[in-house]
């Protein structure tokens, strides 16, 4: 079946930003080299916007993200209406007349893990972090940021709304350490998995703590760690949203109910 305007216009957008990430991910790599770790962070930022377009891009029949949640980025149908990923312009006029109930849901292990990580995680550093020491108010942000991370896995595991912002939120917030001349932020509440470019060397190491630091002109070198792990539960959560029930089937109504209460003519 040949092209048409009619049927490309419908996907002009996602094929933008397919071609979008790709070349995000070849910029990241290439200014990381140039660049070195301010070419880190750079590139890893523009790729994030350009993985967060993509997977934003509406389905053009049912206008809901077309990736749904989950790993998957590529897919060949909608998750939520099944409309073929390309299909012609005479499919996507279609009306839609059912949709999954499953397609942003997360699968009840996978929900259950990422709670049950942000429950232990929350627990345990908050009994670490009482040992801490800082000023006040070191003490009182570490000690609320895994009282947030406690919060978000206990919603998350009974399926609420508020669990799902609450950890993207979390995720966030320790995605980019950033250490510098000017400025040094960093945050980890539990697993931190830190691609790192400092002084010339790059390293990947795997921590669990509980940090948190904000200073401006600290004076030291300038390096950059992604967090791997939070980057991961992102990925997973982006679109994730609590589980929408399909409404019950109608009860045909008995011959009593109908004798009483006729239809209207």
């Amino acid at each position: 079946m040949n092209a048409t305007p009619e049927w490309t216009e419908h996907w002009n957008g996602l094929r933008n930003r397919r071609l979008l990430l790709a070349f995000a991910a070849a910029t990241w790599l290439v200014l990381w080299i140039v660049l070195g770790a301010p070419g880190l962070l750079i590139g890893f930022l523009l790729l994030l916007a350009a993985y967060w377009q993509l997977r934003g891009w509406p389905c053009p029949r049912c206008r809901e993200p077309l990736v749904g949640a989950g790993f998957r980025t590529f897919i060949d149908r909608c998750r939520s209406c099944d409309l073929e990923a390309f299909a012609h312009h005479v499919h996507v006029q279609t009306p839609v007349t059912s949709s999954n109930p499953d397609a942003f849901a997360l699968s009840r292990r996978t929900r259950r893990f990422v709670a049950g990580y942000e429950i232990a995680a929350g627990a345990s550093l908050m009994v670490l972090s009482a040992f801490a020491g800082g000023p006040w108010w070191f003490l009182l942000t570490l000690e609320g940021l895994t009282g947030l991370s406690l919060a978000a896995g206990i919603w998350l595991w009974r399926d609420d709304a508020r669990g799902y912002a609450l950890t993207r939120t979390m995720q966030l917030i320790q995605l980019i350490r950033v250490q510098s001349p000017w400025l040094t932020y960093f945050s980890t509440t539990g697993i931190a998995i830190d691609l790192t470019h400092l002084d010339q060397n790059v390293t990947v190491a795997t921590k669990f703590n509980a940090t948190f630091a904000l200073r401006l002109l600290p004076g030291e070198s300038f390096g950059v760690a992604v967090n791997l792990w939070a980057a991961a539960l992102l990925l997973v959560l982006i679109h994730a949203r609590p589980r929408v029930e399909p409404a019950p089937a109608a009860v045909p109504a008995t011959i009593s109910e109908s004798i009483a209460n006729p239809a209207p003519s």
